[in-house]
């Protein structure tokens, strides 16, 4: 009964994690995954996404499940832990929930999270007796979730490498999934194109600024404390698994900073504590300031008005009878494909005939405007005169 109890209110807090984010609107790469546009990762999970397509409330369902697995993934840590005190065991999930990689990416609809929980389950997995072929097929699975995946190709071979199996199996059962990985991209232009705009985004930044932006989500990673502790564990067990893994996120972020990234560093740093319990000397102060900078960080992220553009215009244009094509004049991301019922497009102007709206995100061109009227001006809205009874 109490097991129950601890779940029920894990689940509270993931739907108030999921909650949190959904505030927001649906972001361009959320939206990638909800409308199973086939880039930047493979299908597996996009077409897991695209089978609730129909449901009114895709995004909400989604929201809650995403966080939901982050949340109760607490149960396989403190599973991963169970030759130590009960205490410490409550420490560690605690440091798990607070930590920033949860609070902050729990109930985004990314593909990182779930691989920051794949590799959890690899590290789980390599504590246990678990089939060559299970593990293989995990494997297969995590690299079509994404291919930041191959990051933790360290902790699949080390779960391997224990099931006692030769190093031929092992090459067998990790290379045919990456033979297979490669095929795909190769088939699939798009793919590597997106690759080469995200890695050059910060093609200009400095090597200082690059090794500041790392250190800031290996802090925001582990809410500073279990980042700090995580990482001490690592290097003073020696485990060098865990420390190619860590180099390999380290060198991923410094080339491609993105905040959703800190969440690769969560399974690790929870590793590194189990490999070395005692480098948390302190465990009642650990876990109150973890819990506050935890909150502090949540706090940060959701205090301020996020962008709600798309769903605020698609709103306004439900009042009205509007048909036909949407378009958008300035740079726009998925979001509006996801929020709009209407077909959107880039504004040009021999389009306007087939035109119902026209949000302006930059300055609006010129056109004739006769029987346009402006619906609101931020941002700047025209609907055909039309439509508005």
């Amino acid at each position: 009964m109490q097991r129950l109890f601890v779940t029920f209110v894990l689940e509270l807090y993931a739907i108030a994690l999921a909650m949190l984010q959904a505030g927001g609107g649906v972001q361009s790469d959320e939206a990638k995954y909800l409308l199973n546009i086939p880039y930047p990762h493979p299908p597996a999970v996009r077409w897991v996404l695209a089978q609730f397509d129909a449901w009114h409330y895709q995004e909400t369902f989604v929201r809650v499940l995403f966080a939901t697995l982050m949340v109760q993934a607490v149960w396989l840590v403190w599973d991963m832990v169970k030759e130590l005190p009960v205490q410490r065991r409550y420490d560690l999930a605690v440091l798990w929930l607070f930590s920033g990689g949860v609070i902050l990416q729990a109930g985004t609809v990314m593909m990182a999270p779930l691989t920051a929980l794949q590799a959890l389950v690899f590290l789980w997995m390599a504590q246990r007796r678990t089939t060559p072929q299970t593990i293989g097929l995990f494997w297969l699975f995590s690299l079509f979730t994404a291919y930041q995946a191959v990051l933790f190709l360290p902790l699949a071979y080390v779960c391997l490498q224990r099931q006692g199996i030769s190093r031929t199996q092992i090459g067998l059962y990790l290379g045919a999934p990456i033979i297979l990985l490669a095929l795909y991209t190769l088939v699939n232009p798009l793919i590597p194109a997106s690759m080469v705009v995200h890695s050059s985004r910060d093609l200009h930044s400095s090597l200082p600024n690059r090794l500041m932006a790392t250190g800031r989500l290996w802090l925001i990673g582990g809410s500073v404390f279990l980042s700090l502790f995580g990482t001490w564990g690592m290097f003073a067990s020696r485990r060098w698994e865990l420390i190619t893994s860590f180099f390999l996120v380290c060198a991923y972020i410094a080339l491609s900073r993105y905040d959703y990234y800190a969440v690769l560093f969560l399974p690790l740093f929870v590793a590194g504590v189990t490999a070395r319990p005692k480098v948390i000397t302190f465990p009642r102060m650990t876990l109150f300031f973890t819990a506050i900078v935890g909150m502090h960080l949540s706090v940060s992220a959701f205090e301020g008005p996020r962008p709600v553009i798309a769903r605020e215009v698609i709103r306004s244009l439900s009042d009205t009878a509007m048909q036909g094509t949407l378009l958008v004049e300035g740079s726009f991301g998925h979001q509006w494909q996801y929020e709009s019922p209407y077909p959107v497009r880039a504004f040009l102007p021999g389009l306007l005939e087939e035109a119902g709206a026209v949000v302006c995100l930059t300055e609006c061109p010129e056109w004739n405007r006769s029987g346009w009227k402006v619906l609101q001006f931020e941002p700047e809205v025209w609907v055909r005169e039309k439509w508005l009874g």
